[in-house]
């Protein structure tokens, strides 16, 4: 999946910069539907859009193979770590609010939280969290595994999570920090990551299609269920359910409504003339906050380098453009958004 979300990243590129996209748009459908068949892929939607308006959004393949039942853009899917950026811009709110401060500890919100070692207690902050420079690694299953009765019993775990890399100045990447975010968003509006989720996103976003469980995703008319290949046949495989860990994998949502998401980040957080979170917060989430791979290219023929993070997305200059985006994955599902903020393009 991963190669057909590359494939169609490089043929969105050439319409971000045409001239005349509607020529380009033409033979989009071919392509894509040749990627299907090339991948095997069951289904897939896609949303284009440029200049804060959706110039493409279409439906392929199948979202329910026993039933034969088609995809749509407004079929909805898991996005998997793509919720990271849900999570953030929920924090660039309740900073908005003055309910948080990002480069405040997170102790100050949550009591007694308390990291392994006096160095993160001392240095790491919210923003730290953000882009993945607390030094907490990314292979802590305990969540999934052992899960907590609520969120914020999970913090009673802290202590005993090792330090993998050096607070501020080391990059890895961490759901458990995200977790923290969500646990951090609960503590100072006194409700849940699911209620703030839908109350300042989903809704003022017109974010109809999509949710925060999969309870609620299988209740809708129009969803998709998981599939993987099994000795080159399609399977139907068990939904991935995010328990402890949904403020950073638990949004399942459609190609129409992720189009208004990719319009919120190019309008750099506005939406429809009303300020969801402000331009500043915007721009430091779009920005190469940590360094990922900051070699230069090694000559004229690499068009991908500087690779970073900011707030919930991953930044590099692609093909001599900045480009933000993030990838997300669950059982049976893949997704991933692309961003060139310059040219108000998104996918």
């Amino acid at each position: 999946m991963k190669k057909i979300i590359y494939l169609l990243t490089l043929m969105s590129f050439n319409i971000s910069f045409a001239q005349n996209a509607k020529e380009i748009l033409k033979g989009i459908d071919i392509e894509i539907e040749k990627i299907i068949t090339d991948y095997k892929a069951v289904g897939i939607s896609v949303a284009i859009v440029k200049d804060d308006k959706i110039i493409y959004s279409k439906g392929f393949g199948i979202r329910d193979l026993e039933n034969k039942l088609p995809v749509t853009p407004n079929t909805i899917f898991g996005i998997g770590s793509n919720t990271k950026s849900f999570t953030a811009a929920l924090i660039g709110i309740l900073e908005k609010e003055g309910k948080l401060e990002i480069d405040e500890k997170p102790s100050k919100y949550i009591p007694h939280l308390e990291f392994s070692t006096d160095k993160m207690n001392n240095t790491v902050t919210i923003e730290d969290l953000l882009d993945h420079r607390s030094g907490l690694g990314s292979l802590d299953g305990s969540y999934i595994f052992f899960p907590a009765e609520k969120r914020i019993k999970l913090m009673e775990r802290l202590p005993y999570l090792k330090q993998n890399a050096e607070p501020k100045n080391s990059w890895r990447y961490s759901n458990f920090g995200y977790i923290i975010l969500g646990t951090i968003a609960e503590q100072v509006s006194q409700k849940s990551w699911d209620d703030l989720i839908k109350e300042k996103l989903l809704k003022p976003l017109k974010l109809d299609n999509s949710n925060t469980s999969i309870g609620e995703m299988v209740k809708q008319k129009d969803f998709s269920y998981p599939y993987g290949m099994y000795k080159g046949k399609a399977e139907k495989l068990l939904f991935q359910i995010p328990n402890n860990d949904k403020p950073g994998a638990a949004i399942n949502s459609s190609a129409n409504d992720m189009a208004n998401w990719l319009r919120l980040w190019l309008n750099y957080g506005n939406f429809e003339g009303k300020d969801i979170f402000t331009k500043g917060f915007a721009k430091n989430a779009m920005s190469e906050k940590a360094i990922i791979d900051g070699n230069p290219p090694t000559g004229p023929n690499q068009n991908n380098y500087l690779f970073g993070y900011g707030y919930g997305w991953n930044t590099q200059i692609f093909k001599g453009h900045y480009r933000v985006a993030h990838e997300g994955g669950v059982s049976g599902f893949s997704s991933k958004m692309v961003l060139f903020p310059a040219e108000k393009f998104g996918l």
